[in-house]
C-alpha cells in the first residue's frame, strides 16, 4: 500500500523537426513511455499525415504514478517521448526524443501548459527541433486500482467478434492494408518525379504524345 498521484501528459505537438526522408514527406508520431518500465507503459499517439516537419496529436494519456517516485532527489523515473517518421514500405525511421524526469516537472508545478522542450539524438549532438506539451499532477490517492497506464485518446478497435483477415474478391486484407498499399504507391511516385522531372517531356520526343 501507498501514495499514489494521477500524471496527466498531453502531447500537443512539435515544430522544426529534422526532415529524415530523401524522397516524399514526413509523417510523424510519438512513443511515449517511463524509463524504469516502458514496456508496461509505452503508448503511441497517431500518426499525423498532413504537417510533416510541424505534425500536430493532441494526444492525452494519463498514468498512475507512486508518490514516493516524485519525491526522489536525484535521476528518478522519467518520461520518455520519442519521435518517428511512419514509412510505408521500409522500417519507420527516428526523428529524435525528449527525456523528463518526472520529479523534475513536479517540483517545478503540478500543472504547466504547453511546456516546450528542446528535441535530442542519440546518435548527434545539437538540437533538432521543439516538443510541446502539457501536464498536470492530481491529488494523494491511496489504494488506486488501475494499471500505471490508465487510458489515452489514441483510437482502439471497438469490443466485437473476431473479424477475419482477409476480404472477399479483394486480396488485401483490412482495410488499413488498402491504405498501405495506396502510400507506398504515392511514395513511389514522389520518388520517380524526384528523379525524373522531365519524364513527361522525354516521352512526348520520343513519341510525339
Amino acid at each position: 500500500m501507498g501514495d499514489y498521484r494521477s500524471f496527466q501528459v498531453t502531447l500537443i505537438s512539435a515544430s522544426n523537426l529534422l526532415d529524415v526522408r530523401i524522397f516524399g514527406e514526413m509523417k510523424v508520431y510519438a512513443k511515449v513511455s517511463m524509463s524504469r518500465n516502458p514496456s508496461k507503459t509505452k503508448w503511441k499517439t497517431p500518426v499525423d499525415m498532413r504537417n510533416m516537419t510541424n505534425p500536430r496529436w493532441n494526444c492525452q494519456i494519463q498514468y498512475i504514478i507512486p508518490e514516493e517516485t516524485l519525491r526522489q532527489v536525484g535521476n528518478g523515473d522519467m518520461l520518455l517521448v520519442k519521435l518517428w517518421c511512419k514509412r510505408f514500405i521500409l522500417p519507420n525511421k527516428y526523428v529524435g526524443e525528449v527525456s523528463i524526469p518526472l520529479n523534475r516537472l513536479f517540483a517545478e508545478a503540478r500543472a504547466c501548459e504547453n511546456v516546450v522542450y528542446d528535441v535530442l539524438r542519440n546518435d548527434a549532438e545539437g538540437t533538432y527541433g521543439t516538443l510541446n506539451l502539457s501536464y498536470r499532477f492530481g491529488e494523494v490517492s491511496r489504494n488506486i486500482d488501475v494499471p500505471v497506464l490508465s487510458q489515452s485518446n489514441t483510437p482502439r478497435d471497438p469490443p466485437g467478434p473476431r473479424q477475419s483477415n482477409t476480404t472477399r474478391g479483394y486480396g488485401l486484407g483490412r482495410p488499413q492494408n488498402f491504405v498501405i498499399v495506396l502510400g507506398a504507391i504515392a511514395d513511389g511516385v514522389q520518388i520517380w518525379n524526384s528523379l525524373f522531372p522531365n519524364a513527361e517531356e522525354l516521352y512526348q520526343m520520343v513519341y510525339g504524345g
